[in-house]
């Protein structure tokens, strides 16, 4: 008779290390399609819902909060360094690269936070339609507070999936985002992935037909475009300059004199006036106080009185604080002490005139400011030195007499948050993404693409090396130029009525 011999017990080492193993594979999936390795629109959906329920299983299954915490953990440390880890780029740049590492283990590490927490506080809830429920809406409420704390990292936002490529379905599924926003819009999409866990038809079915709804609004809104009623002539210029360049204070004639070459080439190759000539951020490198040479250089190169050119640089200007000391039996005195106070600024210039000058409001912590430089000066004036950016006031440009010409400014990852448009006809963002690879570049334009839907204005977005294009006010690519290459495009910008949406 033969016996068959049962297998050995699996002991409790070997299955914590496989579910270790198992958080950390689901987060690197994760990740992985928010990057190019995923390149497709369904790979994209696949490869992340893949991830994401495999994920609740796993909490599901979770005997404590605290095992919940630590999978939990495990997902978001590997979710964050695959999607951020183009971040070596900018240490690259800046010659640091052994800082990198160390500064990647505490980023992600707190980033992690927002998926761990979620894990926790949906476990406080054991009926599994209640649990699968808060679920989804913890892991859509760290995204809304991810978002908010670190808004200059465009990683992982679950509906800039359907935004990346631009494919059939996803453009028609974010269409919502001009009436639900894109944190509700992110829920109805989780709820209907989490409810193929309860394995019940009618909530599947439900599910199911929220998402049919919000694809048949969106094929309804793309069938019913508004008719442009004002047209701007517009050239997009792509220097391609390497951030080394940039950084060398040597180069700084070299690269002002190859902008200047490239606006008048760009002109004379145009069949029809230029209303409009943009340039990227931090085009002109260095700092320029008011009444700079550059300035002057960049008018000279205009050919036409009407043609007004916007181009980035670094606006520095002196500030004077009094300080009033006394001495006993003597009169008061005041001792003058100039400061200087930089803002990254947008430009617009004629031949003739500076029609307005626009300081970035919302910052990039250690990149434009320190966090906390004031609390510890003397620390952190003697670690990185340096002066912090300073934030200019909310504003919106008007060139011209006619309102046509009246655009919402947005600088660098300005353009990540929510835009509050009062009497802009169209948007433009200048960039300096040369820092990043192209997965955080394509990220960033995602949610560029988002914010442009809940606005509903049209986007002239110009980046140093990419990416460089134009949007309709439905999120569509209209034009665009190739990444890290030298060129420009003659386009010309539909600007139809102005549209009140609940997200503008």
């Amino acid at each position: 008779m033969q016996t068959q011999l049962a297998e050995p017990p699996q002991t409790p080492g070997r299955a914590v290390f496989f579910k270790i193993v198992r958080s950390l594979f689901y987060g690197v999936c994760f990740g992985a399609s928010f990057t190019s390795f995923a390149d497709f629109f369904i790979e994209r959906i696949l490869l992340s819902s893949s991830a994401f329920l495999a994920l609740l299983v796993q909490i599901d299954r979770c005997k404590s909060k605290k095992e919940a915490f630590c999978w939990g953990s495990l997902f978001g440390i590997a979710f964050f360094s695959t999607a951020l880890f183009e971040l070596y780029n900018a240490f690259k740049i800046t010659g640091h690269t052994g800082l990198f590492l160390p500064c990647m283990v505490v980023l992600t590490s707190g980033l992690s936070l927002f998926i761990s927490l979620p894990c926790v506080g949906a476990k406080f809830f054991r009926k599994k339609p209640l649990f699968l429920l808060f679920f989804c809406v913890f892991w859509v409420c760290g995204e809304c507070l991810r978002a908010e704390v670190f808004p200059q990292l465009p990683a992982g936002l679950t509906l800039s999936l359907f935004s990346i490529d631009g494919s059939f379905w996803g453009i028609r599924f974010i269409q919502a985002a001009e009436i639900a926003g894109i944190y509700l819009l992110t829920l109805v999409w989780l709820l209907f992935l989490a409810s193929f866990r309860t394995k019940r038809a009618d909530c599947i079915a439900i599910a199911a037909s929220f998402c049919v709804y919000i694809l048949c609004y969106g094929q309804s809104v793309l069938s019913d475009m508004t008719l442009p009623t004002d047209r701007i002539n517009i050239a997009i210029l792509q220097p391609n300059i390497s951030q080394k360049r940039k950084m060398d204070s040597a180069q700084r004639g070299a690269i002002l004199r190859e902008t200047v070459d490239f606006v008048r080439f760009v002109q004379e190759q145009a069949s029809t006036p230029l209303d409009v000539i943009v340039l990227p951020e931090s085009s002109i490198p260095g700092l320029i106080f008011e009444g700079a040479p550059e300035i002057a250089v960049i008018q000279a190169a205009i050919q036409k009185i009407g043609t007004v050119v916007i181009f980035g640089a670094d606006r520095a200007e002196n500030t004077e604080s009094a300080e009033s000391t006394e001495a006993p039996a003597q009169p008061a005195t005041k001792h003058t002490k100039k400061q200087i106070v930089w803002h990254n600024s947008m430009y617009a210039v004629s031949k003739h005139k500076i029609w307005g000058i626009y300081d970035k409001v919302q910052l990039l912590p250690f990149g434009e400011y320190i966090p906390l430089r004031r609390l510890f000066p003397a620390f952190f004036n003697y670690l990185v030195g340096g002066l912090d950016c300073t934030p200019g006031p909310p504003q919106e440009i008007i060139i011209g007499d006619d309102d046509t010409f009246t655009f919402l400014p947005k600088i660098c990852s300005e353009s990540l948050f929510r835009y509050k448009v009062q009497n802009a006809r169209w948007i433009l963002a200048i960039l300096n993404d040369a820092w990043f690879g192209p997965s955080l570049r394509a990220q960033h334009f995602a949610i560029d693409k988002l914010r442009v839907i809940q606005a509903r204005r049209p986007m002239v977005r110009v980046a140093n090396n990419g990416i460089s294009a134009v949007l309709d006010i439905c999120g569509r690519v209209t034009a665009g130029l190739t990444e890290d290459c030298r060129e420009y495009k003659l386009i010309t910008l539909d600007i139809g009525t102005t549209i009140k949406t609940p997200e503008s």
